[in-house]
């Protein structure tokens, strides 16, 4: 979805200027599509020779595989080419590719949808985009972000470990814990009869990114676990009290401060 959907928005974005190459595991299943014509040409991972013509490559793949698809394509590039990428994670990507052609980032945009056909250029407008340079030149990183600038997103600039070590607060404890109510509910005898439809938009709203893609989460949560059990041992002792303020009726009013604390923040964002 979201490889897509920078291709059509820098095709919407830079016209005919831009040479736009699409490499695939299937692209037979790409060209079919109407959003295909946004590419010049679309290719198999066999024919990966062709990188030598570009100037910037981004790979978009499940984060994991971020590192062998550099490896692939790395005899190919140019003189003075970069590579970027999608990946919600970079401190341990960045590490392992160990490359000054490589810049991470990392495009704040995306739905619990997947596949090219789901792709929506307008998820990039006003969206933040991280980049997080590391032994990188200042031309290399002015380039990356002014192409994202182009596509209409923020561009904010980390160190790749404070990155993942906020994203791990912001975003991936997050889609654990929304993961996690969807499981427990599914665990309910009440699920049976789907609790009678008595559920409004609280339910869906707070478990819609549990319908996420398994995989694609799998390999954020595996190259960021550190950073995401430090966050989920804080939730833990915070639920913990609230199970005790709940056990003690004389103490139950103590709810209303930590929902005020809440709201106090929620509203902020």
């Amino acid at each position: 979805l979201l490889g897509g959907s920078i291709a059509i928005r820098a095709r919407q974005v830079f016209k005919e200027r831009l040479k736009i190459i699409g490499f695939s595991r299937n692209p037979n299943k790409i060209k079919v599509l109407p959003q295909s014509e946004v590419f010049d040409e679309v290719l198999d991972y066999s024919e990966l020779e062709k990188i030598s013509e570009c100037d910037l490559t981004i790979i978009c793949t499940p984060v994991l595989l971020i590192p062998k698809i550099f490896r692939s394509i790395k005899d190919f590039l140019k003189n003075e080419a970069i590579v970027t990428d999608i990946g919600s994670t970079k401190y341990k990507i960045i590490k392992e590719i160990s490359d000054s052609s490589f810049i991470g980032s990392h495009p704040m945009a995306g739905s619990e949808k997947n596949g090219f056909e789901n792709s929506d250029p307008s998820i990039l407008i006003n969206a933040t985009c991280v980049v997080t340079p590391h032994n990188n030149s200042e031309s290399q990183v002015n380039i990356v972000s002014k192409f994202w600038e182009e596509l209409g997103m923020k561009v904010v600039k980390l160190p790749p470990e404070l990155h993942d070590e906020i994203v791990a607060q912001t975003s991936h404890s997050i889609h654990i814990i929304s993961s996690l109510i969807s499981y427990t509910l599914s665990e309910s005898k009440l699920s049976k009869e789907n609790f009678y439809n008595i559920y409004g938009k609280g339910l869906l709203d707070t478990t819609r990114i549990s319908k996420s893609d398994p995989e694609m989460w799998y390999n954020i949560i595996a190259t960021n676990k550190e950073n995401i059990l430090e966050f989920l041992k804080k939730f833990r002792r915070n639920l913990e009290s609230v199970e005790k303020i709940l056990e003690d009726e004389k103490n139950l009013e103590a709810i209303k401060e930590i929902m005020g604390k809440a709201k106090e923040f929620r509203d902020k964002l």
